[in-house]
């Protein structure tokens, strides 16, 4: 069984279903949907509730319900919340590897969620920024057999330059899962990672950042999607993997593009999705599987998350995993393979 070694964020998350208006904003060539409140108004709360995560801590926990050896590298503040995130982990057989920062708050985010489920998310950072390289000792990182990097900023995404250096002089294996507000710092800021990662994971939108294209969830032409996919590629990793909400996912790998439509669901949240993604990706890879079935392994762990309020997986086993995504299959929700070179 292979270890992974997550490095991202930990944060305490409070979700808001408030009462909101949407309008779509037409601007630079693009469309995007807004959720609009009434400058100076008092907004309803219909409904509140906390959980743990964070890009690292989700994903370090949906590694593990799928049966890896996952640990967490991070810094996580002092105080009840970060007592409350270390607790968390250990409740799911999370090693915590890294630092407690007495002197920083942890994370914290307000996930505000719209009518169609999906969600805009406030983050403050805290004790996540802060991870330095010399916060761990480099013989607790020798038993990883892969890497997975979350989206770090500051001094943290220094240290995770320096892991990924680290990985490829020590023959480890790196998957990197940017967000948006990471590939908004440009193309150079992240390729030191990126050109040495084995698989790359982004959504649509941050695959065009990435590019300096103008974002656009909307369906693309395929030959659009197929320029963005060999763009990524040349970069460096030797996998590129593309999700777009309720469109089409891509995975490409050099010589063949896969293609699938997310499973059905009746979206409740998607807070956590595209870390179940990855996590189910990555997990249905380490064990040999092709790329056909670590994505449709992935696509069951983003369908569970989905398909209910939580953000961490709510599959407990590989096992699970496979019987959705057969079951899915069986009714012609099955992946299609191209010639792309």
């Amino acid at each position: 069984m292979d270890r992974v070694m997550v490095c991202g964020s930990a944060t305490i998350d409070m979700f808001l279903d408030v009462e909101s208006g949407s309008v779509s904003m037409h601007a630079g060539g693009f469309e995007t949907d807004l959720i609009c409140f009434s400058s100076g108004s008092k907004v309803q709360i219909k409904e509140l509730k906390t959980r743990i995560g964070g890009g690292g801590v989700n994903t370090a926990v949906d590694l593990s319900r799928l049966g890896n050896r996952a640990s967490y590298l991070g810094k996580i503040g002092g105080g009840h919340n970060g007592k409350k995130i270390r607790t968390a982990l250990k409740k799911e057989k999370v090693d915590f590897i890294g630092t407690r920062e007495s002197r920083e708050e942890s994370g914290f985010s307000i996930i505000v969620k719209s009518e169609d489920g999906d969600r805009t998310i406030l983050t403050y950072k805290g004790a996540n920024n802060g991870l330095k390289w010399g916060d761990f000792k480099k013989t607790e990182l020798k038993g990883a057999d892969w890497f997975y990097f979350a989206s770090m900023v500051g001094e943290s995404y220094k240290t995770v330059e320096q892991l990924s250096q680290w990985a490829v002089k020590n023959r480890k294996r790196i998957l990197f899962n940017p967000s948006s507000y990471v590939v908004r710092r440009g193309l150079k800021y992240i390729r030191k990672v990126m050109s040495v990662s084995d698989i790359f994971v982004v959504n649509m939108e941050e695959a065009q950042i990435t590019l300096g294209l103008p974002p656009n969830a909307a369906q693309l032409p395929e030959a659009e999607v197929d320029s963005i996919l060999k763009r990524l590629h040349k970069i460096g990793p030797k996998i590129v993997a593309i999700t777009n909400g309720d469109k089409r996912a891509y995975v490409y790998d050099g010589r063949h593009k896969y293609t699938a439509l997310p499973y059905p669901a009746k979206t409740v949240d998607t807070a956590g999705a595209g870390d179940s993604f990855s996590s189910g990706f990555l997990s249905a890879y380490m064990r040999g599987e092709d790329v056909e079935r670590a994505l449709n392994t992935g696509l069951a762990c983003a369908h569970s998350v989905v398909n209910s309020p939580e953000t961490w997986l709510q599959l407990r086993s590989m096992k699970e995993a496979e019987a959705v995504s057969d079951a899915f299959n069986s009714r012609g929700h099955t992946v299609t393979r191209q010639r792309l070179m």
